[in-house]
């Protein structure tokens, strides 16, 4: 190097850094809980904060307790990057997490400074409550005049372990349900904190997909939730989901088999040695509770007694749920069923029991004289008929049972099926969560393997952002330009289908098979009908 680029190269070393000390200058800074944050101005418009503490890392002593609050901090803390997930599994492609400090939140807004207070949209991630982060881009739904807001929350055994120890060690003498408590958290943050991003904390919409949708929906029913949220929307999952809120008998059952499962047992002290173990022990415990297809088959939400003071289907069915407007529907093929006849006919006795008689026609199971089960051909949209008794009966439905005990209680209520096959893929028809990325306007996302959007696809989501947001806006999904959505009423069970040309108004979706899941249901509401995946 010769001596006269060593000034060039200490000017643009100078410069870049002064570049760079602009840049965070001209950041916005806010006050929030705890102390101050710095996001990102967006160049588009708008800012971004990410990583924002909205309770205490759950650690050590606070391990299975309710979120604490967040602890000052001197200075300015930077709020520009995602924080961990939440400790899990690896499951149905997300990776394995181990990391407990992971109850932060972000926010996008679409004006810096802000203007004027906008509605406020908080998204809840699905997964099973089990895996999943809320650590995706937003930034898409937040340019249609919304404030958004995404959470991590507490999940699997860390979310949800339910225990004689911790119960008898609880002020409200309850355990269980503390990823349910850490949402309740972020909601509040939220109602406490959002106004200094524009947004407005009395105009607050949840909405979230698979667990994150359950979730939505059993806050409707937890007293602690109430006047955290105006509207809900429910994607593909309700509160009956893998058949509601366990007992919490039960639940603590299950909670002492899974210490034993960790190798600490079941006698006196197994509290304080749970708190102890490394977060892989437990981790490694609580895959053993897993079904072949990695789904945990217990450590569910749980009827706490303080959380969910009881059933939250007994709360629906009696009208006593937080009024929230509510959005709520499902894909038409969500899972797929057993492919042999002879398994969805048994499916169809043990789940309908004295019903199943006048089920099995509907799904077109038939027995011919010489005892050979047989199935009708699969239905284009629906599929094959155990495809369609496992999406009827984990999720359309449920959802439309939902809808029903909504709109008795006279809360406007909105149904909708999502249609759009994956590109590529037509064979395997809009199987769960593929409305995510129309909703969140994601369509553009890097994907190595992933489908080849069309134009019919950004079309589909532009529809579904528009009636999404106009909701969170307005209480009513109908945006300018996109075709009338129905309110929906038990009498004529109307709602809105996204197909392939875009949204269409129709009315009692599959109306037959979800009757006879409603009257089945009905006879046995305490138990529910359980139907694994």
């Amino acid at each position: 190097m010769n001596s006269s680029s060593i000034p060039r190269l200490f000017f643009c070393a100078l410069f870049s850094m002064c570049v760079s000390m602009a840049a965070l200058a001209d950041d916005p800074v806010v006050t929030v809980a705890g102390g101050q944050v710095r996001g990102h101005k967006l160049k588009d418009g708008g800012a971004v904060f990410k990583g924002i503490p909205y309770a205490q890392p759950p650690l050590a002593e606070l391990r299975w307790r309710p979120p604490a609050p967040v602890k000052a901090w001197n200075g300015v803390r930077d709020a520009l990057k995602f924080r961990g997930e939440c400790s899990q599994n690896p499951m149905w492609g997300m990776p394995k997490a181990v990391n407990e400090d992971c109850l932060y939140l972000n926010i996008w807004t679409p004006d810096w400074p802000p203007a004027s207070l906008r509605p406020v949209m908080v998204w809840i991630h699905g997964g099973g409550n089990v895996a999943g982060s809320g650590n995706g881009n937003l930034k898409s739904l937040m340019r249609h005049g919304i404030v958004l807001v995404s959470f991590n929350y507490r999940l699997g055994v860390f979310g949800f372990l339910t225990h004689p120890e911790l119960t008898a060690e609880s002020t409200n003498h309850a355990s269980g349900n503390y990823g349910l408590m850490d949402q309740i958290a972020a909601l509040q943050w939220v109602h406490e904190n959002i106004k200094k991003f524009g947004g407005d904390p009395a105009d607050v919409t949840i909405f979230g997909e698979s667990a994150g949708a359950m979730d939505a929906n059993l806050l409707m029913a937890s007293p602690p939730a109430k006047g955290l949220f105006q509207r809900v929307i429910a994607q593909s999952g309700s509160i009956l989901l893998d058949g509601g809120a366990m007992p919490h008998s039960e639940a603590e059952k299950q909670g002492v088999r899974f210490a034993e499962l960790a190798g600490i047992g079941s006698g006196p002290g197994a509290l304080k040695a749970l708190r102890a173990a490394r977060v892989e022990q437990l981790l490694e415990a609580f895959g053993k509770f897993a079904t072949p297809d990695g789904v945990p088959a217990s450590l569910y939400v749980t009827v706490d007694g303080y959380v969910l003071p009881q059933s939250p289907a007994e709360v629906f069915a009696a009208g006593k749920q937080i009024p929230a407007d509510l959005i709520i529907g499902i894909n038409a093929r969500e899972f797929g069923g057993p492919p042999d006849a002879m398994a969805v006919k048994q499916r169809i006795e043990a789940g309908y029991g004295d019903l199943a008689a006048k089920v099995l026609p509907l799904y077109g199971i038939s027995t011919s004289r010489q005892g050979k089960v047989s199935q009708a051909v699969p239905d284009p949209l629906y599929g094959t008929a155990g495809d369609q008794l496992t999406t009827d009966m984990m999720f359309r439905c449920p959802s439309m049972v939902v809808a029903d005990w909504n709109s008795k209680a006279g809360i406007p209520t909105y149904q909708y099926q999502f249609n759009r096959g994956v590109p590529g893929h037509p064979e395997q028809g809009a199987v769960h969560a593929s409305e995510v990325v129309y909703v969140l306007g994601n369509l553009d996302e890097p994907r190595p393997m992933g489908p080849n959007y069309q134009a019919a696809d950004y079309a589909i989501s532009k529809a579904m952002q528009e009636y999404w947001t106009n909701f969170a806006k307005t209480g009513r999904p109908d945006p300018n330009g996109q075709p009338p959505w129905p309110r929906y009423q038990a009498d004529t069970r109307r709602f809105l289908e996204f197909t392939d040309n875009g949204p269409v108004a129709a009315a009692g979706l599959r109306l037959a098979q979800c009757e006879a899941y409603a009257e089945a249901l009905q006879k046995n509401l305490g138990s529910l009908l359980r139907v694994s995946h």
